[in-house]
């Protein structure tokens, strides 16, 4: 059996949302970052090591882990000349 492509992308998008759920996320505007770059830009990154050490640092907020994180991204994206890679601020 196929699944069709809406499929596909509710199942990443409720994958997603269960990750930011399971890292203790709990601004909605992280959650949805969380979600649209888990599922857009980079696909289940909260798998890579080093971003699920980060995440799950016993340090700060979740929410403030998160930030760390998104930080490193814009970072990335500018030191790559991309940076309208990302559209937060």
């Amino acid at each position: 059996m196929r699944i069709c492509p809406t499929q596909q992308l509710h199942s990443a998008i409720r994958e997603a949302r269960e990750a930011a759920f399971s890292f203790g996320i709990r601004k909605q505007e992280l959650r949805m970052r969380f979600i649209m770059l888990g599922v857009l830009r980079l696909p289940r990154f909260w798998l890579d090591p080093t971003i699920a050490g980060l995440l799950k640092a016993p340090t700060g907020t979740a929410d403030t882990r998160f930030g760390d994180v998104c930080a490193m991204f814009k970072l990335s994206a500018e030191r790559a000349g991309k940076p309208t890679g990302v559209w937060w601020s």
